[in-house]
């Protein structure tokens, strides 16, 4: 049963016009003018810019923050500090209880599991010999693509796309189901969608995939849509599809058993078929994030050196997908909780209710779905710093703390968390007006 308890108002996307491919409007990309940033909402304070991108700077920055990331932690020092043993090679296990690392055997009692994924490359005509690019390989441009057609609708398609497009490049997404993110609350597909419309991004929706062809600067994409083929020309291709396990690992030799896609099988503490190897991240088939790969590699440590019996899952899941609007999610999705019969209220709230969103001209909307107990079920945020409004929502889940008493925490104003405050407190006045205590407060007024 769904009961929603309030309304939200519609998606208003931003009005802008194309620039010319050499400039990108003020109001999407912040702009430094005397000392001060002027954010991407300027234009609607009165405040006119027009960016001038330096595309080469702008790789330079990302690289940049990769380094000091990698610097940070993941290099062979920050390991061998800590006592650990590097090897730089091809792994392939010879038996359940040794590796092969270019022609170095390295026994073990425990092992563990933890080689990501890759783009996965779709079976298209030509794509062989057609020039592409993947999450791993664009940021290895150096020169803005002018025209750029990308394959997917999931979350890395429509980061990408966006970023590309606000840097003034020309996109056009061909996606196969009818909607973006179609693991998302079509609320927020929408919200994204009507975003990515406002700013000119073509997206073509219920596509069948023919043919590719052609180098960087001169591609030709053929597809199948509504019945009728058609060509689209770009000067570059990103393949966004989906990602493949990297499992080549001689795998039958340890007696490790697969999946149908390829990833390794685990049960909820992680453990292969064999038991003394785990498997964690990407490469285990689940849910395709940084911060879940890391809470299961802290999983599998604990299991595998400790005689620990941690089970994976035990935490609500939750991510974001870093679009304009953000979208982030806790939980359980409606239709899942639907489909399960669970008894459920929904609750809606606008960011045209939050100060400071008002202030800095920001859309969007909070939604959270509570059981009759009042614990959360599950979210979802759309709107400027979704992410981060998700993580209240996380520590209560984790706390058994009650949506409604998010109502009775002291919030900084103006901030976006005001927000859930101001919501959560409208839910319990709502249900405290219609109750027992609610219709003796009125006879007594």
């Amino acid at each position: 049963m769904n009961n929603q308890s309030t309304s939200m108002s519609n998606w208003a996307p931003s009005k802008r016009q194309r620039e010319p491919e050499s400039s990108v409007e003020g109001n999407r990309i912040a702009v430094s003018i005397g000392g001060s940033e002027v954010g991407k909402n300027g234009h609607k304070v009165g405040i006119e810019a027009v960016a001038k991108v330096n595309f080469a700077q702008v790789m330079k920055h990302v690289k940049g923050s990769i380094d000091v990331i990698e610097k940070a932690r993941d290099n062979d020092d920050h390991y061998i500090e800590m006592g650990v043993d590097m090897y730089h090679g091809k792994a392939q296990f010879v038996s359940p209880k040794a590796i092969m690392i270019d022609g170095k055997e390295i026994g073990f009692k425990k092992c563990i599991i933890a080689t990501g994924s890759r783009p996965l490359i779709p079976s298209i005509s030509g794509i062989e010999d057609t020039s592409y690019l993947t999450n791993e390989s664009i940021f290895e441009l150096n020169t803005l693509p002018e025209k750029l057609t990308i394959i997917g609708g999931g979350p890395i398609a429509v980061e990408l796309g966006q970023a590309f497009a606000m840097l003034g490049s020309k996109v056009t997404l061909l996606v196969r189901e009818d909607r973006l993110l179609h693991r998302e609350e079509l609320s927020a597909a929408n919200a994204l969608q009507a975003e990515f419309e406002a700013m000119g991004i073509t997206i073509v929706f219920g596509v069948e995939l023919k043919s590719t062809a052609g180098k960087t600067g001169n591609i030709t994409v053929t597809y199948a849509c509504n019945d009728a083929q058609s060509e689209l020309k770009s000067t570059h291709l990103l393949l966004a599809a989906g990602r493949l396990p990297n499992t080549d690992l001689n795998l039958d030799a340890a007696g490790v058993g697969l999946t149908e896609r390829g990833a390794v099988m685990v049960n909820d503490q992680l453990q292969s078929s064999q038991k003394n190897i785990f498997a964690v991240g990407d490469c285990n088939g689940g849910m395709q994030f940084t911060h879940v790969a890391a809470e299961q590699a802290t999983i599998a440590v604990q299991n595998a050196l400790f005689f620990g019996r941690s089970k994976n899952g035990s935490q609500m899941p939750v991510w974001a997908t870093f679009t304009t609007p953000e979208i982030a999610h806790l939980g359980a999705y409606e239709g899942e909780l639907q489909k399960k019969g669970v008894s459920f209220k929904t609750h809606i709230f606008a960011y045209d209710d939050i100060d400071r969103a008002v202030a800095e001209g920001e859309h969007g909307f909070i939604q959270v779905f509570t059981a009759k107990n009042d614990q959360i079920l599950g979210a979802t945020i759309v709107g400027e710093n979704a992410g981060e409004l998700t993580a209240q929502l996380a520590l209560a889940v984790k706390n058994k703390i009650g949506f409604k008493r998010l109502g009775a925490t002291l919030q900084a104003y103006p901030t976006y968390g005001m927000g859930l405050k101001e919501m959560a407190s409208r839910v319990g006045l709502e249900e405290l007006s219609s109750g027992i205590i609610g219709k003796i407060i009125r006879r007594i007024i």
